[in-house]
């Protein structure tokens, strides 16, 4: 992972892992022979959170997410919306994400996806565009 200077933007290059590598020791379960490679991608931006779905990591090592998605995977929980996402990158984030604030959330090619607003408003897009939902604990 390369950050800047000052530490307001990360990078980092996305990579696979077996079923019993990083991913799975770390409790996400998410296997790509099992979703198939567009849904897998999606899930590395989440974790990564790749909110621009641009490659560029918004999180730091060891930040605690929880997540609902609908293949049945995600276990759940949490209690703030970090984001609902799509398959290509976040389709709103929360006003908490999860280390940086929403101001401070950048997209180099793309325009930045807007907050996601109240918990039904929140619910309504995951419901209709979202195919994961990451909250904080």
């Amino acid at each position: 992972m390369t950050c800047s200077p000052a530490r307001t933007r990360c990078t980092s290059p996305v990579r696979t892992a077996p079923p019993e590598g990083p991913l799975a020791e770390r409790g996400f379960g998410y296997r790509p022979f099992e979703l198939g490679l567009a849904r897998f991608e999606a899930i590395l931006r989440v974790i990564l959170a790749d909110y621009c779905g641009e490659g560029t990591s918004w999180t730091e090592v060891g930040t605690l997410i929880d997540l609902v998605d609908k293949w049945n995977v995600g276990l759940g929980g949490g209690t703030v919306t970090d984001a609902v996402w799509g398959l290509d990158g976040a389709v709103c984030i929360g006003a908490q994400p999860r280390i940086f604030p929403y101001s401070d959330i950048k997209c180099d090619t793309k325009a930045k996806p807007p907050m996601c607003g109240t918990a039904a408003q929140t619910q309504t897009t995951y419901n209709n565009s979202g195919v994961v939902w990451s909250r904080t604990p």
